[in-house]
């Protein structure tokens, strides 16, 4: 009985991920068709959500929102200056400078994107440094696939990393967790992303091997 009355609940991963493959909306999309179904299956099975409830959820969503927005909207501003005073054309010509083969070249980007992961929102860095980047890349002769997770890793690791990881302001504010207390805390756990970050670096082929068995 209490499968058959969780049943409606466990139900929602589903009707996410099942609503994104199949195309019927966004992964943007699915945050609020979730909420409705959330709403819709309380009144139909659990009875439990009162108005009080659902106002109060309402706020604390509200008060989330814009704490991160805030944030964004900083970090935005300043990748629009980073865009106007030509950054991304000075580290592409530094990178060339340091850099004199892939290694040197990876190495550098990690090392950059770190230390910028921890202050610029992870989408400034992809949406300004990364296109900078993706051409030297390929010159050296990474493929693109490989480069991509490493990418891809390194924002992973960016969001988390204090002092603007803005996973740590979303987990602070919903978790109603003191900023600084979560900051260290979460220092060791970036150890495992870190050292999955040197072995794919290292071993191309743990980034291009599915891929390429799916190619075949």
């Amino acid at each position: 009985r209490l499968f058959v009355r969780s049943l409606p609940a466990l139900l929602t991963p589903l009707v996410i991920i099942g609503g994104i493959f199949s195309g019927y909306f966004s992964p943007t999309e699915a945050a609020a068709i979730t909420v409705v179904y959330a709403i819709l299956i309380d009144l139909l099975f659990y009875r439990e959500l009162t108005f009080r409830r659902l106002w109060d959820a309402i706020y604390e969503t509200c008060a989330t929102s814009g704490a991160i927005a805030t944030i964004i909207a900083g970090v935005a501003l300043m990748g629009f200056v980073l865009a106007r005073e030509q950054a991304p054309q000075q580290i592409a010509t530094l990178f060339l400078s340091i850099a004199d083969g892939p290694v040197s070249f990876l190495i550098a980007v990690n090392i950059m994107i770190f230390v910028l992961g921890a202050f610029i929102e992870s989408l400034v860095i992809l949406l300004i440094i990364v296109p900078i980047l993706v051409p030297i890349a390929l010159g050296f002769g990474i493929d693109p696939v490989h480069f991509g997770i490493i990418i891809v890793l390194n924002l992973m690791i960016s969001i988390l990393t204090p002092p603007m990881g803005m996973a740590l302001f979303v987990v602070a504010q919903v978790g109603n967790i003191p900023f600084q207390r979560l900051a260290w805390g979460i220092l060791p756990w970036l150890i495992p992303p870190l050292v999955v970050l040197v072995l794919v670096c290292t071993f191309p082929i743990l980034a291009t091997g599915l891929p390429g068995l799916m190619l075949q």
